[in-house]
């Protein structure tokens, strides 16, 4: 079986780095779910079927976590000792609060206007995509100043991930 001492890098035979080959993560998870999927263990004991399960339910967090840029990212952290804790860190520079307030006000005033909505969907997407470049920057190189700054372009990109889950509930709507 697996080894449950591995990172979720190391599980997947990737390196520890920020910049993950997706097409190489989904193909080393196909691999390895073969292997441990519960079907597999189908005709064996109890304890064997109840261990592939744990084990197919770690290697489904494990990618779900390295294929999303903001959980790979506060992953990532989390390696490095440093704690996000979301609920609690809420802190953000006066310009970033604003910037969140007129997006929120653009999305409230454009209602159920799908042009619009998606107009300011493609302007996060933007500057989403800004942050994960500076994070791979930050991430190639760890320091405490460096895991700080990413520390809070993380806390930023989780509210653009906000932002943006509450465009695509209004345009499916």
């Amino acid at each position: 079986m697996l080894e449950l001492n591995k990172n979720y890098f190391e599980l997947f035979g990737l390196s520890l780095s920020f910049q993950v080959d997706l097409s190489l993560l989904k193909s080393n998870y196909r691999q390895i779910l073969l292997k441990v999927h519960p079907d597999k263990f189908a005709h064996t004991t109890e304890q064997e079927r109840r261990i592939a399960l744990q084990y197919t339910a770690l290697i489904n967090e494990a990618y779900k976590t390295l294929v999303s840029p903001l959980h790979r990212a506060i992953y990532f952290l989390a390696l490095h000792g440093v704690s996000i804790n979301l609920e609690n860190n809420t802190a953000m520079p006066a310009e970033f609060l604003l910037e969140q307030i007129n997006f929120r006000e653009a999305i409230e005033t454009a209602e159920e206007n799908e042009q619009k909505l998606l107009i300011i969907a493609s302007e996060i997407s933007e500057l989403k995509q800004t942050i994960i470049k500076n994070l791979t920057v930050l991430f190639e190189k760890i320091t405490e100043e460096n895991l700080s700054k990413a520390k809070q372009f993380v806390l930023k990109l989780t509210f653009f991930e906000k932002l943006l889950a509450d465009i695509k509930e209004r345009v499916q709507h």
